[in-house]
């Protein structure tokens, strides 16, 4: 089936830019929600789908070394006060990360088991995400004067910074409470529910899965969800949705069972 072109026009009102990977699949999210994507191994994404959940990562798996560390470390009692923060929060705090959008390949390469994964859109409740904001230079927040702790405005910042390089991730993040999602053995899991509603299950370039096999997976455990594939652009260098396995736009679901 051809692309839904007129779904554009509704993208553009809902505030997203022209080029969302999406934008001629399926509708954007309703008021008070955000569409982000998280990228994964076949595998993975396939267990998500059906045990209707998603890991929540530690701070101290994350890839980057200077996760909750973005402050500047020229004083040494800043140091020693946000190195403390980090393995407390890491204690406490768990993360998943998403991305604005699933049409760069690197995202592919890196998280998505080099084009052979899937990407899982989310319609996501906006309170309980926040958006990373990437900088060249460490930050340099001073303590309140005579204060041996972060203030939360800190504490926020630290979270959401990262370097640059980064960037091309366009990473929003969900903390999770460690004590109020599934914990099995060192794994932690959150639910996907009607806060994390799942919308989108969209097949890499290189996944060797059937469409329309994951399609059937897929809508006997979520109703209203639209799978698809994706493939190399022709004329960029982006992924984009394959047109003809595209299935006609789905009733927006109000909530995943």
């Amino acid at each position: 089936m051809p692309l839904n072109e007129k779904l554009r026009v509704l993208w553009k009102k809902a505030g997203y830019l022209r080029g969302h990977g999406s934008d001629a699949v399926v509708s954007p999210p309703t008021t008070g929600y955000k569409r982000l994507y998280n990228l994964t191994g076949p595998d993975f994404a396939l267990a998500n789908i059906v045990m209707k959940r998603l890991k929540v990562s530690r701070f101290s798996e994350l890839n980057d070394p200077f996760e909750l560390l973005g402050q500047n470390f020229a004083d040494a009692l800043m140091r020693k006060i946000v190195r403390e923060n980090k393995n407390k929060f890491n204690e406490e705090k768990g993360l998943i990360c998403f991305s604005e959008d699933w049409t760069d390949p690197v995202l592919w390469s890196h998280y998505a088991a080099k084009h052979t994964g899937i990407a899982l859109g989310f319609d996501i409740d906006e309170s309980l995400i926040s958006k990373v904001d990437y900088s060249e230079k460490r930050l340099k927040q001073k303590l309140p004067k005579g204060s041996k702790a972060l203030t939360p405005d800190l504490v926020k910042l630290l979270v959401e910074t990262k370097f640059d390089s980064w960037k091309y991730e366009r990473e929003w993040r969900m903390l999770s409470d460690l004590t109020s999602v599934t914990n099995e053995g060192s794994l932690y899991f959150e639910a996907i529910g009607p806060q994390l509603r799942l919308v989108e299950v969209i097949l890499g370039p290189l996944c060797n899965f059937d469409v329309k096999q994951i399609r059937k997976i897929v809508d006997a455990n979520h109703k209203g969800v639209i799978t698809y594939k994706a493939r190399l652009a022709n004329r960029s260098f982006r992924i984009i949705p394959q047109g003809n396995t595209v299935q006609r736009t789905l009733k927006r679901p109000t909530a995943t069972p």
